[in-house]
């Protein structure tokens, strides 16, 4: 989502909103942009205690190992400038 330009504050809001609406559990979010959409989420009544924001990666990484359980469904949605396909193999691995 690095690659919207001047449309991507409120994109990555959007997706905060959808966050919100489909009543996802967890929200974890990696970069400068991404806080846009814990933002949202937050503002629209996601509790604070379920939303992590992270600067890197590896930081991400380790809180979902952490609160991961057996039968739990991740989402991992971003640019491929930002090479999120690593968290995946970190988790799986």
């Amino acid at each position: 989502m690095l690659e919207l330009g001047k449309y991507e504050k409120e994109l990555h809001e959007k997706v905060g909103e959808e966050v919100y609406k489909n009543n996802i559990d967890v929200l974890v979010t990696v970069g400068t942009l991404a806080k846009y959409i814990a933002k949202k989420a937050e503002e629209l009544g996601m509790s604070k205690d379920k939303i992590f924001m992270y600067d890197t990666k590896e930081d991400a990484v380790q809180k979902i190992k952490n609160i991961i359980e057996e039968n739990d469904y991740i989402l991992v949605k971003a640019s491929n400038s930002m090479k999120f396909d690593e968290i995946t193999a970190k988790i799986e691995g």
